[in-house]
């Protein structure tokens, strides 16, 4: 089956908008279904700043990341986790000594 719309991220079940009520009813279905102690505390930030927090360490580049989370330029998103920056380095290092070695 096509999708009747084909430039849509999130759809419906079938393909369409996903309408905001019904996205909010499974929103709220993912939230309980989780060990989260006060899922009230948990909106759209919280979730867009976690995706982040965890793409960082695991060694997407800054720009990939500043891409997904729409910022105008990488210098926005080292600014606001500049605190994970740290391990880059880290990674940095060991491909030079992996370079090194080969």
């Amino acid at each position: 089956m096509k999708w009747p719309e084909e430039e849509l991220v999130f759809t419906s079940t079938i393909g369409t908008v996903w309408g905001f009520r019904n996205f909010l009813r499974d929103y709220r279905a993912v939230l309980a279904a989780t060990n989260i102690p006060n899922t009230d505390s948990v909106d759209w930030h919280t979730l867009r700043h976690t995706a982040a927090s965890q793409w960082i360490p695991a060694g997407t580049s800054v720009f990939a990341v500043a891409r997904r989370l729409g910022h105008s330029s990488t210098s926005t998103t080292e600014r606001v986790y500049a605190h994970l920056l740290p391990r880059q380095d880290e990674i940095a290092a060991h491909a030079l000594d992996h370079l090194i070695a080969t």
